[in-house]
């Protein structure tokens, strides 16, 4: 968990530590089980090459509405 004070922008670096943790996760889980990844942030995500990684987003004002 980190804390960013403008919009997160999804890196290659973010996106190999996120397929690092899904390869890391998927040995436990069912066959039938699926991933799927969700931020949750103050301010949203910046949109960029990896954005895609996060099909869902959830910003503080999801939250608080």
């Amino acid at each position: 968990m980190k804390f960013y004070s403008d919009l997160f922008a999804c890196d290659e670096r973010s996106h190999l530590a996120l397929e690092g943790k899904i390869t890391a996760i998927k040995p436990f889980l069912g066959r039938k089980a699926s991933i799927f990844p969700v931020l949750v942030t103050t301010f949203g995500l910046r949109q960029g090459a990896y954005a895609s990684d996060y099909p869902s987003v959830v910003t503080l004002k999801d939250l608080f509405m």
